[in-house]
């Protein structure tokens, strides 16, 4: 995993500034008066600049010997796998322990009980790639189990996307800077409500992952295998 996360760190962070141009340039801008617009246009051409350098970064990354040597022992691997004594096991034996592995370490997350979006947002970030991983390794399992499972995936998906959103925001802050933000009062003004709508969604959302019952009904869910599907 942690040799994957480093091939895919360059997209994760030309990603990261597609969304915040995109959400400035596209979507806040035009619903800002004529006044706040000018003020943002050095910003979204420093912002253009950047995602300019960040391209031309992942192409050469992409292009890079290195990348290249990694998927070709990647493709090796897939046509003879090596697998460990455990790795040989069929998957059904060991897919509850796995998925209980794994929905024990989203569970144990602090960002479940933070209370405020802006002093939480460190452990909001960690729970969002928590989020992540758990849904991406939750699809490969889908055909295990009924569509109560395949529920909760598109749950946890919805998840991700509003805690998205609030990371961004945090990004999109930090880069306009306190002083910036309250020389654009229509700006802050849509950047609140922006946060308000997210956070209200998000309360709703996560508290099947506060209550003993609901919490022990998500462990029951992912040992529960169809196992003639």
């Amino acid at each position: 995993p942690d040799r994957v996360a480093r091939q895919g760190r360059p997209l994760g962070r030309a990603r990261d500034l597609d969304v915040i141009y995109d959400q400035l340039n596209l979507v806040l801008l035009p619903q800002l008066p004529s006044q706040e617009q000018a003020q943002l246009k050095p910003l979204l051409a420093q912002l253009g600049s950047q995602r300019r350098q960040m391209g031309r970064l992942v192409n050469s990354h992409l292009s890079s010997s290195g990348h290249r040597q990694w998927l070709q022992r990647w493709g090796h691997w897939l046509e003879a796998p090596q697998l460990t004594p455990l790795g040989e096991r069929p998957l059904l034996e060991l897919l509850p322990d796995l998925q209980l592995r794994s929905l024990g370490a989203l569970l144990m997350q602090l960002g479940w009980q933070a209370e405020d979006p802006a002093r939480g947002a460190r452990s909001l970030h960690e729970l969002r790639k928590k989020i992540k991983a758990v849904r991406y390794q939750a699809e490969g399992y889908g055909d295990f189990y009924g569509v109560n499972y395949s529920s909760w995936v598109d749950e946890l998906k919805s998840l991700q996307g509003v805690l998205g959103n609030l990371q961004d925001l945090v990004v999109l802050r930090k880069l306009l800077g306190k002083k910036l933000t309250k020389q654009l009062p229509a700006l802050e003004a849509k950047l609140q409500a922006f946060q308000a709508e997210n956070w209200a969604t998000w309360l709703g959302l996560r508290g099947r992952y506060r209550t003993d019952s609901s919490r022990q009904a998500l462990r029951l869910l992912v040992v529960q295998i169809e196992r003639s599907r």
